[in-house]
């Protein structure tokens, strides 16, 4: 179990390494909703894995159905509403970029 905690640590910290690298430029509320997403996904894992290790198969499938159809919502809205791309992709619209 000690072994999940670290790579759980190891996921989170992956995420916003990720984040700060490939999202330069979002504003609070992105960032807010990036945290949220990244806590959702931390809390599912650790609901689901410990669920198994305790036995209880029925509550990590059901942790999986139901916190996992929250994380892809969560994840649409942040790349449908938030739009995170769209920061990047603007500095070179309409204009001739040379290689």
């Amino acid at each position: 179990m000690i072994l999940f905690w670290i790579l759980m640590g190891t996921i989170l910290a992956s995420g916003v390494w990720y984040g700060v690298l490939k999202f330069k430029g979002l504003s609070w509320w992105q960032w807010g909703l990036y945290g949220v997403l990244l806590l959702w996904l931390a809390f599912s894992l650790g609901w689901i894995v410990t669920s198994l290790v305790e036995g209880e198969v029925q509550s990590a499938g059901m942790g999986t159905l139901i916190f996992g159809g929250i994380e892809i919502i969560l994840l649409i809205v942040f790349f449908r509403v938030g739009k995170p791309f769209d920061k990047v992709s603007s500095k070179n619209k309409g204009k001739i970029v040379s290689q």
